[in-house]
């Protein structure tokens, strides 16, 4: 737990972090903009990180906004699928047809594609007799991926929307619990290889919509990409926790534990992309 330990110090040991943290905090008041704003800081700490710097960097609004902004929406488009599949489960008026084989490949293929798209490409450089066959491959696997999302939105809006969501009629039960787990297991993995994938975009300018090197090397790091997993989550967990128990009696104390806990994450996804090797060390 010595890296845990070290994220959850990393806020408070600057001695001027009340003046970094504190506009953070207040930012958290204005909803959508203060948490962009707050990613994009963290991919100021991730920098800072990189380039070995002991204090907190400093808080620049245009900066932390535009690079949150666009984590963000990369995050949407790597989320939504999911999601999609997700209220499709649990909403459809059908369930023996979404429940089942439909809502299973609905789950499977952003799967798929998170695994092959890596493994494709590491086969193509040990065997560059197969790059063509792997491209053909990959672009089959991609346009049936974005038919069956296409398909899935039509039945969705056509079909489910019609009559109104009803928010209330999203049940898990028996059936749809494994696909569930499915999906609870992917949107985690997701989130992770996302965070570290917003730290390679800090310190080297790109990665964000090509995440197929990031992937590679958590994927050959695996005891430590498993040990930083469930380190992370757990730390999200505890922030959340944490946050909302301290928002319930001040406000302004819970704002502060929920900026440490995100700045502790990215510190902590730092850390670790230097160890499975993302990008170089920067110059100070």
């Amino acid at each position: 737990m010595t890296d845990l330990m070290r994220a959850l110090r990393y806020p408070w040991q600057d001695e001027g972090w009340l003046g970094y943290m504190l506009p953070l905090a207040l930012l958290q008041l204005f909803p959508i903009v203060g948490q962009i704003i707050l990613v994009g800081y963290g991919q100021a700490v991730a920098r800072a990180t990189y380039s070995q710097q002991g204090s907190l960097p400093r808080l620049q609004l245009r900066q932390a906004f535009v690079d949150g902004l666009r984590l963000v929406a990369v995050g949407l488009v790597y989320f939504l699928p999911v999601i999609l599949m997700v209220l499709l489960v649990l909403s459809s008026s059908d369930p023996a047809k979404t429940e089942t084989a439909v809502g299973a490949v609905g789950l499977i293929l952003p799967l798929i594609m998170v695994v092959y798209m890596p493994l494709s490409s590491a086969i193509g450089k040990r065997h560059p007799a197969l790059k063509p066959i792997l491209s053909v491959l990959s672009t089959i696997v991609g346009i049936v991926f974005a038919l069956f999302i296409i398909l899935r939105l039509r039945e969705l809006f056509i079909t489910t929307l019609r009559g109104g969501l009803q928010l209330s009629a999203l049940q898990p039960n028996a059936t749809n619990m494994p696909l569930l787990l499915v999906a609870a297991l992917l949107l985690a993995f997701v989130t992770v290889a996302l965070l570290v994938s917003g730290v390679q975009f800090a310190v080297t300018g790109g990665g964000l919509l090509n995440p197929n090197a990031t992937l590679q090397l958590m994927v050959a790091k695996r005891s430590l990409t498993g040990r930083f997993v469930g380190i992370v989550w757990l730390l999200i967990a505890g922030t959340l926790t944490v946050a909302m128990i301290g928002s319930l009696f001040l406000l302004l104390p819970g704002l502060l534990l929920l900026v440490s806990g995100s700045v502790s994450i990215w510190f902590l996804a730092a850390q670790y992309a230097m160890k499975i090797g993302v990008g170089p060390l920067l110059a100070r």
